[in-house]
């Protein structure tokens, strides 16, 4: 199976020149940060039986994310896969592998941004299932909750025990967990000096703390609900296009905008069924229908993203100029249409 990981995403933009201690020191704060996060879950029991084993998920979410790694760079393993004891060998645990590959002493023989890329590769993999993994846990949080009310309802009355409570305080705590991580590796990036982000699955690049903070942030929390997962997809394709300067990455961010105008519109019943083109959607949005959703100066604001920024790279040039977008440019259409984004999803 395929694997987008963060070596292969961006062969060309490095995250730094030099190796440090501050590298050092970030590769032993995000291993440990890794064990926490995947040991820290609590324990639901259903008829005396663990429904997690802790232990066993760290493992297998170590396992999955060594074998991504390792099918994507061609190697069997990323270290010596085993202990060696008076000349006998024994399997070393995955995640004791993931500790030693992210840790080990850097070598000088080999480039700093090789170094740094293939070790933020393991650790992105372990996030990214994580992360999905609590995704499916709050999928199947109705299931679980009504599981536990038929428990609930052949209890003795006296009982102390609620499994109904149990099931809810554990999903919180879990979800819980999982935020402080990532926001503690989005810290442990900047103190590193990486110009990373972690967000829904992936490192990706930022260009500044303020924009980061103001923008990038808020607009991933939003797009994270399934209800976005188009404009997750296309907001990400555009960000590593653009760096990898590809010049359609604006085009990809000012799609991801449209993906959402559309989705308000639809949810929201202001559909004609004759809608033939994004600048429709946008009148959905600003029409009496929708109580004016949005006011006129903004429709028209959107709708010269989309025929100034987008729409030139939407169809072939002929024998005129490729149309392409100054880094400058390209960075100020990714945040303006990250900025809209956040405003009308806000507004729902």
């Amino acid at each position: 199976m395929l694997t987008d990981i963060f070596y292969n995403r961006y062969p060309n933009k490095p995250v730094k020149s030099a190796w440090t201690e501050l590298d050092r020191r970030f590769m032993f704060q995000a291993s440990k940060l890794l064990r926490v996060m995947l040991l820290s879950k609590p324990e639901w029991t259903q008829n005396g039986q663990d429904l997690y084993d802790d232990q066993a998920r760290m493992e297998s979410t170590f396992e999955n994310a060594h074998e991504r790694v390792c099918d994507e760079l061609g190697v069997d393993s990323l270290v010596d896969p085993y202990h060696h004891y008076n000349g006998r060998p024994e399997r070393k645990l995955y995640s004791v592998i993931g500790n030693e590959y992210i840790n080990q002493k850097y070598d000088l023989r080999v480039q700093p941004y090789v170094t740094i890329g293939l070790r933020l590769s393991l650790i992105e993999q372990v996030l990214r299932i994580h992360s999905d993994f609590v995704a499916r846990l709050k999928d199947g949080l109705d299931s679980r909750l009504e599981a536990a009310r038929s428990l609930d309802s052949n209890m003795s009355p006296f009982s102390l025990f609620n499994n109904e409570q149990h099931v809810l305080a554990n999903h919180k705590r879990i979800a819980e967990h999982l935020s402080a991580a990532i926001l503690e590796i989005n810290e442990r990036l900047r103190q590193a000096a990486y110009p990373l982000n972690y967000h829904n699955g992936f490192f990706q690049f930022t260009d500044d703390q303020l924009t980061s903070d103001e923008i990038h942030e808020p607009f991933w929390s939003l797009v994270a609900d399934p209800m976005w997962s188009n404009v997750d997809m296309q907001m990400k394709e555009a960000i590593d296009r653009r760096d990898n300067a590809d010049r359609t990455a604006a085009f990809h961010a000012v799609s991801a905008l449209e993906s959402v105008i559309k989705i308000i519109s639809g949810v929201k019943g202001w559909d004609t069924g004759n809608e033939k083109g994004a600048a429709n959607y946008v009148d959905n949005l600003g029409s009496k229908r929708s109580d004016n959703f949005i006011e006129q100066w903004e429709a028209e604001l959107l709708k010269k993203m989309f025929t100034d920024v987008r729409n030139p790279f939407a169809h072939g040039p002929g024998r005129d100029a490729m149309p392409s977008l100054s880094s400058q440019q390209t960075n100020w259409a990714i945040d303006t249409a990250m900025s809209w984004t956040k405003s009308l999803i806000q507004r729902m």
